[in-house]
């Protein structure tokens, strides 16, 4: 699909993220290994991507729903996936809120600020 419809898709303007659905907490918690899980969901988006001949340099995209500051299990799940891509041909990026996030007691955060803060390593960021 990737490379058959890209062509008509960009002269009518149009252009597409290429985003792996991430985990939900209660996904990543119920798996028990979240550093485990992160690894091996980095592992299936690169073999699609492989098989659906998306060129080399291509960001893939984390899909990272729920918004808020993310929990150490899904700071440990968002680490280990970015970790995988960096001896491969596809660059690790995450797609996740740029909107303004209540806490209780009163404070906020926003989500892609929340990652870049506790980024270990260079990614792409997309807010929505």
């Amino acid at each position: 699909m990737a490379r058959k419809n890209e062509k008509s898709f960009k002269k009518a303007g149009f252009g597409f993220l290429v985003i792996f659905n991430g985990r939900t907490d209660a996904e990543i918690k119920f798996s028990g290994n979240a550093t485990k899980l992160g690894t091996s969901d980095a592992g299936s988006a690169i073999s699609s991507a492989r098989r659906e001949g998306f060129p080399a340099g291509t960001i893939i995209f984390l899909d990272q729903e729920e918004g808020g500051r993310l929990l150490p299990e899904q700071q440990d799940y968002l680490h280990a996936w970015i970790d995988v891509w960096y001896p491969q041909v596809f660059r690790a990026g995450v797609y996740c809120s740029g909107v303004v996030f209540k806490e209780a007691a009163g404070t906020s955060v926003i989500t892609a600020e929340n990652i870049r803060e506790n980024a270990v390593d260079e990614i792409d960021l997309l807010g929505e």
